[in-house]
């Protein structure tokens, strides 16, 4: 759940090394100094746990999908199905291969 989607109830608590501590260059840092693999297995864990079920939602590469490249399928459903958050990043305004045409 993300922070616009988050209730007063059950705040938004992102389970991020140096989270509400480290800036978050000295996080990025963080992570870049780790090991390739665990960072690869990670990445592959949270496309299997929460993308999967919104694959048509990605772009698709040579080998496998690519979770980092919106569709222009998920562009269309980001707007229509969760408008607040459309709105929250101004995607409505930026110029972008993915926007879809009004």
């Amino acid at each position: 759940m993300a922070t616009s989607e988050s209730p007063k109830f059950d705040p938004y608590n992102p389970r991020a090394w140096g989270h509400g501590r480290a800036p978050i260059e000295e996080q990025f840092k963080h992570y870049m100094s780790m090991s390739f693999w665990p960072c690869a297995e990670l990445s592959e864990l949270i496309a299997k746990r929460y993308l999967s079920p919104f694959a048509d939602c990605f772009e698709v590469g040579r080998y496998t999908t690519q979770w980092q490249f919106v569709s222009a399928e998920g562009a269309r459903r980001l707007r229509e199905e969760f408008p607040q958050i459309w709105k929250e990043f101004k995607l409505a305004s930026e110029r972008s291969e993915v926007t879809p045409p009004s």
